[in-house]
């Protein structure tokens, strides 16, 4: 059986962790919009997209991991009531 990377199993997909909504504090008072992070298996390319009905899908970012976990923000949200994220590992 293959070791786990980074605590994570081989295969095992990306998921968020912390959710959060902008700004935090004083020195995002210019930033407003939302937050997520993305947790992962470092060095893998993962693709972010984003929906506000989860039937279209509009991709937001490509990144690749350096850690086991990437800070998100989007602040395109708009008056959307709600939107909703997923991602996906991209081969290079």
């Amino acid at each position: 059986m293959p070791a786990a990377q980074n605590g994570k199993e081989p295969g095992e997909g990306p998921r968020f962790g912390l959710a959060y909504r902008l700004p935090l504090g004083p020195d995002d008072a210019e930033i407003s919009g939302f937050g997520v992070c993305l947790e992962g298996v470092p060095g893998n390319r993962y693709l972010i997209e984003c929906s506000r009905d989860l039937q279209d899908w509009v991709p937001r970012q490509t990144n690749v991991l350096g850690g086991s976990r990437l800070e998100i923000r989007d602040a395109d949200v708009g008056g959307a009531p709600q939107r909703f994220y997923r991602s996906r590992v991209v081969a290079f």
